[in-house]
């Protein structure tokens, strides 16, 4: 129970759906937001599995359902914050605009060509 009572310093938490969503630039825009828009969906079922779970409980029997209670409104209001930026993002990545290229760049046939580059140096001439 000291780690109930005790002040420890925590190691960093890592949220792998966020980690994701840093690298979401590598992938085509409209399956980035697919990803963000399923994740929203997902949030949702899961926030409506938590909330019947806290309609068919009484949560006031004794201290442990009153704090068994505090943790599932908790994983409620998560959820729907996460569906609500979920939205968001996918909104915000669907609408932005770019100043480099809106995809990643994996076509190499111009380098290949030697369109980028005449092949003759600029001090030569």
């Amino acid at each position: 129970m000291r780690w109930l009572t005790e002040n420890r310093e925590s190691r960093p938490l890592r949220n792998p759906m966020l980690l994701q969503t840093f690298f979401l630039g590598l992938l085509p825009r409209e399956e980035a937001v697919q990803r963000l828009l399923d994740h929203a969906e997902a949030s949702a079922k899961e926030q409506d599995t938590l909330v019947a779970l806290r309609d068919t409980e009484d949560w006031d029997k004794d201290m442990l359902t009153v704090c068994g209670r505090l943790v599932l409104e908790h994983g409620i209001r998560q959820r729907e914050l996460e569906q609500e930026w979920a939205h968001w993002a996918a909104e915000q990545l669907r609408t932005a605009t770019l100043a480099g290229p809106a995809e990643p760049a994996t076509d190499t046939h111009q380098a290949d060509t030697g369109t980028a580059n005449s092949g003759q140096d600029e001090t030569s001439s």
